[in-house]
């Protein structure tokens, strides 16, 4: 079985001191990965005054190009997100239509720019969506979006039809998920490995947060795992070739609270005809 590997990039302090290591973790390793770098504002730099006047802040894009080429480079695939990742996770869930074809318009020509070539996938930051986001992914023409939880991939149904962009949700928790929940640092690879036996048709989606560096030993233990057992991981479209997109499920998807203080996150929900 398959384990499609997610990895989000979205500080340029991520690019700069983590992404090397983890590109030669991943060849050392001979696996692919599926990358979605932020390529906008860096969300841990704080504007000074003039560049609020402005609007402006430096681009990551701009900050580490060779840096983040890299990664086509060394063979890997890369999907767009939202231009300003710091405000999507805040603003998202009021703004409208406009606001959010904005936001993945600029992430998607940012994309283009740096990459010379149009982005397969799009992911939601912190499966954070609105009502909006889903139909906008059709109208990019994106092959997919990652943009919720769930077990296998589906349209999600928008109030004209069922989208258009399939849905290709994250199975297993993140590491920073289960820290969160009590689970320590120290057997949070085993937990995930655990998870990963649960047989699903379509392989299993692990989403990997390249921002916290203490994390990357347990990236590492977990392709050991999976390399010695029946599990291959690698990059998202490998899981996708073949599928037949115009058969998949229609699902409704919503917004739920992860604990009990935790952030609200899009979920693969119920089954619904499409008549």
């Amino acid at each position: 079985m398959l384990v499609a590997i997610k990895i989000d990039l979205f500080t340029l302090r991520s690019v700069n001191e983590l992404l090397p290591s983890l590109l030669d973790l991943l060849q050392e390793y001979e696996v692919k990965a599926s990358f979605f770098p932020a390529l906008g504002p860096d969300p841990e730099t704080a504007p000074g005054l003039f560049q609020r006047l402005l609007r402006t802040m430096p681009a990551i894009a701009e900050q580490a190009t060779n840096q983040l080429q890299a990664i086509v480079k060394r063979g890997h695939e890369v999907g767009a997100v939202p231009w300003d990742v710091a405000a999507w996770r805040r603003l998202v869930l009021e703004r409208d239509a406009d606001w959010t074809r904005e936001q993945v318009g600029k992430g998607t020509e940012g994309f283009r720019k740096l990459f010379a070539d149009k982005p397969r996938y799009f992911a939601a930051p912190g499966f954070l969506v609105n009502a909006d986001t889903s139909a906008i992914e059709g109208e990019l023409g994106f092959e997919y979006a990652l943009d919720s939880r769930g077990l296998f991939p589906y349209r999600s149904m928008n109030p004209d039809g069922p989208g258009r962009c399939p849905q290709v949700p994250v199975t297993l928790p993140r590491i920073e998920d289960l820290l969160a929940s009590g689970e320590s640092l120290e057997d949070v690879h085993q937990v995930l490995f655990m998870e990963s036996q649960k047989p699903l048709e379509q392989g299993h989606v692990f989403n990997f947060t390249a921002d916290y560096g203490g994390h990357l030993p347990v990236l590492e233990k977990l392709l050991v795992m999976w390399k010695g057992s029946q599990r291959e991981p690698s990059g998202i479209g490998r899981m996708l070739d073949g599928l037949d997109t115009d058969s998949l499920p229609c699902h409704r998807s919503g917004l739920v609270r992860l604990g009990e203080d935790g952030p609200f996150q899009a979920v693969q929900g119920q089954r619904v005809k499409n008549d």
